[in-house]
């Protein structure tokens, strides 16, 4: 960016001689910028994924649950809670009809969360360190007590997100019901108009035209009765020696 606003000032100093040197400084003063803006919205994101890179500390450019794997059980759940909630309000249907600054705001204090967490990192290992020597027992508990009090903060601030995917979910379950009724509706008013009045009664018609002229056909040929016109007995005997045949 910085050679781009170099050739804006050369081109700037030269005048119309040397014009070109302004366009493409300005171009690449514009690609600098547009590339800042993007390393500022993703250098601090919250991902449940490995899309960030290996060889770093956690919170270097994003945290991600293993940062929080091999902490106690009790910080490790705040992490993957409020870092579980960021990624549903981020994908959540309900997202147009929330504030939207809202899933920004839970982006930034999940970010809070997770460094308040972090920087309890060295006093959780000592803490641990500390339960096994009697010496220090008085230090060991004052660190518990402490790091008790921080995860029932913490723990709050994860239950409040939670709060927020909660009802973003269930706004989410009525905008679905909302849908299915509308489609539904859609389906019957189609349903109704599928079959067409007179439909059966022009079939009807058919039915009997066919049976008449087959009928006339059969008069005038002499072909016999049709095997509804012959007796039911006659019927079920010619039927049972057909299944014998057939045996």
């Amino acid at each position: 960016m910085v050679c781009g606003i170099l050739a804006v000032l050369i081109g700037v100093a030269a005048g119309s001689v040397a014009v070109w040197f302004s366009l493409i400084g300005g171009i690449v003063v514009c690609l600098g910028v547009a590339s800042g803006v993007n390393n500022l919205l993703t250098a601090r994101s919250i991902e449940d994924n490995g899309s960030c890179p290996e060889l770093r500390s956690p919170g270097e450019c994003c945290y991600q649950t293993c940062d929080f794997a091999t902490m106690d059980p009790a910080a490790t759940e705040i992490a993957n809670r409020v870092i579980d909630a960021v990624a549903q309000l981020r994908t959540a249907q309900a997202r147009a009809w929330l504030d939207p600054d809202l899933p920004r705001a839970a982006h930034r204090l999940a970010w809070e969360v997770l460094c308040c967490l972090d920087c309890t990192r060295a006093a959780r290992d000592l803490a641990a360190q500390l339960a096994d020597a009697p010496e220090h027992a008085a230090l060991a508990a004052a660190l518990h007590d402490t790091i008790n009090v921080i995860d029932y903060r913490l723990n709050e601030s994860a239950q409040h997100l939670a709060g927020c995917v909660v009802l973003a979910h269930e706004w989410d379950r009525k905008l679905r019901d909302i849908d299915t009724r509308h489609r539904g509706d859609r389906e019957l008013s189609s349903l109704q108009e599928a079959v067409r009045q007179g439909l059966a009664t022009e079939t009807e018609s058919l039915l009997h035209n066919a049976f008449y002229r087959i009928t006339a056909a059969r008069d005038l040929t002499e072909a016999g009765p049709f095997p509804w016109e012959q007796p039911r007995l006659d019927w079920t005997t010619n039927s049972q020696v057909t299944h014998h045949l057939t045996d």
